[in-house]
């Protein structure tokens, strides 16, 4: 998504600000294992409960603009996992 919009065409259509944008950005690899797991149903193990419940509660795979309107049962996980916040 990011190579085809411009960031501040993203921003509007997402509805969140652009430091929201950056983190997203800075966990992709890892946000689509997470939008795997909720297409395929196995929500890996080990994930925090309020996260793991959060995944199986999805009815589809996990799309973009539920993550930035959910950051802060996505990204307090990832940057545990390494990283940090971007």
């Amino acid at each position: 998504m990011w190579e085809l919009l411009a960031a501040e065409v993203a921003q509007r259509w997402l509805g969140v600000p652009a430091p929201a944008l950056r983190h997203v950005e800075a966990h992709v690899a890892r946000l689509l294992a997470l939008r795997t797991a909720t297409r395929t149903r196995l929500v890996p193990a080990g994930l925090p409960p309020s996260l793991a419940g959060w995944l199986r509660a999805q009815s589809t795979p996990l799309p973009t603009e539920t993550v930035c309107h959910h950051l802060d049962v996505v990204l307090d996980h990832l940057a545990r996992q390494g990283g940090g916040r971007a």
